[in-house]
């Protein structure tokens, strides 16, 4: 596998200093061919960035435009244990998409808990080279979120490294399809293309694995639903680009959470 590192930059945000590591191309070879690029640590870096959180972590969410009505969210076609039950029994056919959206109906769904210790403990027994240390965190991270793209990336990796092709295999191909249902939704080059996320992480993954790198996020409004807006540079042309993420899923349940609580604090 070819490796490609570029130089650690520093980034200040709200008065704290985070260490932004760049990319590291790695390459999974699956069954069929396929390669999946592994960027741990671009995702490192972005993950690491929840200290200076992103747009849509910090401010409130803005309202539709006058006279602009909010496009319907999509809703899976499947219940997500169904769906995990089929994954689990070596259906790599799935419908990805489903399962990230069922997921998000579930109690475990926490879109702003990104699990920083522990996947900061998963990346650096990689580093290290401790699969063993790896491979188990990926799997706390997974027990409660199989849709969790870098838990499966780090699986697939360090399974791969322990010649465990079979569970490597289904650990990429798993990761492969999560992404590609990311991309394939939509463009993302528009507000009437914003492409809709479970999470923030989701739009990370989708900017490392394209080869880009996120220069500013800001919180807009798309088909009346808040979305991410993200300029990147690709790394390839040098060349910005801006991409649109509809984050009115993680956001609907973020709010969700608020209204119930309140009642809950209600005497």
């Amino acid at each position: 596998s070819a490796t490609d590192t570029t130089p650690v930059i520093t980034k200040r945000c709200s008065g704290l200093m985070t260490s932004w590591t760049r990319v590291t191309h790695r390459s999974l070879i699956m069954k069929n061919s396929t390669r999946l690029v592994v960027v741990t640590a671009v995702i490192s870096a972005a993950s690491a960035g929840n200290a200076c959180a992103p747009a849509s972590m910090r401010a409130p969410s803005p309202a539709p435009a006058p006279g602009e009505a909010a496009t319907p969210l999509p809703r899976s076609t499947a219940s997500y244990d169904s769906l995990l039950a089929r994954l689990r029994a070596g259906d790599l056919m799935i419908d990805y998409l489903s399962l990230r959206l069922a997921y998000a109906e579930t109690p475990e769904y926490a879109p702003y808990d990104s699990r920083i210790e522990s996947k900061t403990a998963m990346r650096k027994a990689l580093t290290a080279s401790d699969c063993r240390t790896a491979l188990n965190v990926a799997d706390s991270i997974l027990a409660t979120n199989y849709v969790d793209i870098e838990a499966h990336i780090v699986s697939a990796e360090c399974m791969n490294r322990l010649g465990d092709h079979a569970n490597a295999n289904h650990h990429g191909t798993v990761a492969r399809g999560l992404l590609e249902s990311i991309r394939s939704y939509a463009s993302g080059r528009t507000p009437d293309s914003a492409i809709v996320v479970i999470d923030i992480d989701e739009e990370y993954m989708l900017l490392a694995t394209q080869g880009l790198e996120r220069t500013t996020q800001a919180l807009s409004t798309c088909g009346g639903h808040p979305c991410d807006v993200i300029h990147a540079v690709d790394r390839r042309s040098g060349k910005t680009q801006p991409l649109y993420f509809n984050v009115g899923i993680p956001f609907g349940s973020f709010g969700r959470a608020m209204r119930k609580d309140t009642t809950a604090r209600t005497p």
